[in-house]
């Protein structure tokens, strides 16, 4: 028998009930719509693949019961009624031009040369004057090795193990101003967790105190008054009308060597010339646990 088909001609998709918007909770909408279309031309005809694929929305195409919302990406099926099934997702900012940023961040060990260690002058190796424990030393005074076959607690050993602090984080925006900007700031420092005007710590500066053993929510500057945050890369995709940016920043107890980096967004009242007339330490960064630190000047 026939089928008998009454009602909307369905020549073009028609939005079913039940379509959900959801909130994050950082400002990014997203929506799953269900779209029901007829299977064949406006004649009638049995669609040719092309022509059903057209149906669905494409990206960037805006939902039409929120203008936030544009479309991510589209499946179609069909079903046993010979009509095409349309499943759709969209995304958008429930308000302004960017989300929040969502961040993490990971306790974890670094490696960093024996030289460095703040104990080194005082107990492991000592300076070329008074070397310790079989050191040798450059003519410079830069540490080259321990050279002592007989001491099994320090020949051969170049690093030791320290904890280190990585934190990532991403955000989703409209516009690409956004993007130029914070790709401008890599390799520079931040004392507040600001990079080029935008906030990339969210509530991870909430764990300041625990991060770096300072109290101060978002005051992310060290003793020296040194900046401890280096936007260090980036990375973006598109993600519907979106653009997905995502980052990492690296965390110095110490802060980062003002004479290396610049430091455009610290926290701190002196001046950039000032900051580096009391730096002590090097461009190696510092990380969690070590006391008195002493610089290598190696990266």
């Amino acid at each position: 028998m026939a089928r008998v088909s009454k009602g909307n001609s369905l020549n073009s998709p028609v939005l079913q009930p039940g379509w959900t918007i959801e909130d994050d909770g950082f400002g990014l909408l997203t929506c799953s719509a269900t779209f029901k279309a007829a299977h064949g031309t406006s004649t009638g005809t049995p669609a040719t693949g092309s022509q059903a694929v057209s149906k669905a929305p494409k990206r960037g195409d805006a939902f039409q019961q929120d203008a936030r919302l544009t479309c991510h990406r589209s499946s179609s099926v069909v079903d046993s009624n010979g009509l095409q099934v349309i499943s759709a997702d969209y995304v958008g900012i429930a308000t302004g031009t960017m989300t929040e940023p969502q961040v993490s961040g990971r306790f974890s060990s670094n490696q960093e040369p024996i030289s460095t260690h703040p104990k080194f002058v005082s107990e492991i190796g000592g300076t070329k004057a008074a070397p310790r424990n079989g050191a040798v030393f450059n003519e410079d005074g830069s540490f080259k090795r321990f050279a002592n076959p007989g001491d099994d607690q320090f020949y051969g050993v170049t690093s030791y193990i320290v904890p280190g602090f990585a934190i990532t984080g991403h955000l989703y925006t409209s516009q690409f101003a956004v993007l130029e900007s914070l790709k401008g700031a890599i390799g520079s420092t931040s004392g507040t967790g600001s990079f080029a005007g935008y906030d990339l710590m969210g509530g991870l500066g909430e764990l300041k105190s625990n991060i770096a053993g300072r109290s101060g929510y978002g005051n992310f500057v060290a003793a020296n008054e040194n900046d401890q945050l280096l936007l260090s890369g980036l990375a973006v995709e598109y993600y519907g009308k979106l653009l997905k940016v995502s980052y990492d920043i690296m965390f110095s107890q110490d802060g980062w060597n003002p004479f290396i980096y610049n430091q455009r967004q610290g926290a701190s009242n002196k001046s950039a010339d000032q900051k580096k007339s009391t730096w002590k330490g090097s461009n190696v960064p510092k990380t969690l646990g070590s006391q008195n630190w002493k610089g290598s000047g190696n990266l």
